[in-house]
C-alpha cells in the first residue's frame, strides 16, 4: 500500500508539473499569437504606406512629362515668334 501511495504522489506532482507546463506552453503561444497579428497589422500599414508613396512618385513622374511637354511647346512658340521677328521666313 506504501508503494501504491507514494507512486500515487508521484503521478500526481507529475501530472502537476505538466499541466503548469501546458499552461506555460498555451500563454506562450497566445502571446506568439498576438505577436504574429501585431506583426501582420504593421506589414500592412507598412504596404499601404508604400503605396500611398509609390502613387505618389509616379503622379509626380507624370506631372514632370506633362510640364516638359508644355515646356517643349512654349520653347517653339518662343522660336516661331523670334524667327519671325527677325524677319527669317
Amino acid at each position: 500500500i506504501m508503494k501504491s501511495a507514494e507512486k500515487m504522489r508521484l503521478i500526481t506532482q507529475h501530472v502537476e508539473r505538466s499541466s503548469l507546463e501546458q499552461t506555460k506552453g498555451s500563454r506562450q503561444i497566445s502571446s506568439s499569437v498576438e505577436n504574429i497579428g501585431k506583426m501582420v497589422e504593421n506589414l500592412r500599414h507598412a504596404q499601404e504606406l508604400q503605396q500611398k508613396g509609390s502613387e505618389g512618385a509616379v503622379e509626380a513622374a507624370a506631372r514632370i512629362q506633362e510640364l516638359t511637354r508644355e515646356y517643349q511647346r512654349q520653347l517653339e512658340i518662343l522660336r516661331e515668334t523670334a524667327r519671325l521677328a527677325s524677319g527669317n521666313r
